[in-house]
């Protein structure tokens, strides 16, 4: 049972390492786990040449400096995070502009599942509110009807009777008051 072997990545697109320390660096941590990041983040293209020039081989974008600097002019660089590293790394690097598009719209996608995953459960979790709400409930106010006294015998009408009668269990307590 090795290590799963990784999917070929999309069209377009590389997986590429970025350490933790790098992740903060360019601001995709979103807490301290190794998985809290962003879902994705944009770099225009220039930031990311700017990067590569002023830190070198320690910028995670160095290995594919030549790829970058092929982009046009006005593209974005986009990156999504890959927590399950299904590609073999962390992030993935879109490099072209329909692999920019594709990735923008799973990312849409997902969003919209997922507020939709979410009213759903408010949807639900409200339904369950009001059903357990006392202020809606509503009281009818009708008039008590009674029924004729139904028994099959007057033996069992006289056990009805005495069951709904308070008997008491002890003598009642006495005290005499005397005037001297």
């Amino acid at each position: 049972m090795g290590a799963k072997e990784p999917e070929p990545a999309p069209e377009g697109t590389r997986p590429m390492m970025i350490s933790m320390r790098e992740m903060e660096t360019l601001g995709l941590k979103t807490g301290s786990g190794l998985r809290e990041t962003v879902e994705f983040k944009v770099f225009t293209r220039q930031e990311v040449l700017d990067q590569i020039a002023q830190v070198g081989f320690m910028c995670p974008f160095h290995e594919f400096r030549a790829e970058i600097a092929k982009m046009a002019t006005g593209d974005d660089v986009l990156i999504v995070a890959d927590p399950n590293e299904t590609y073999g790394e962390n992030w993935l690097l879109c490099l072209t502009r329909r692999a920019f598009d594709a990735q923008m719209e799973q990312i849409k996608r997902r969003e919209q599942e997922r507020l939709e995953a979410l009213e759903a459960q408010e949807k639900e979790a409200n339904a369950a509110a009001d059903a357990n709400d006392m202020s809606k409930i509503v009281y009818e106010d009708r008039p008590v009807l009674s029924r004729a006294w139904t028994s099959v015998t007057a033996r069992e009408t006289h056990e009805d009777v005495e069951a709904l009668t308070v008997t008491p269990s002890r003598p009642l307590v006495m005290k005499n008051t005397i005037q001297p």
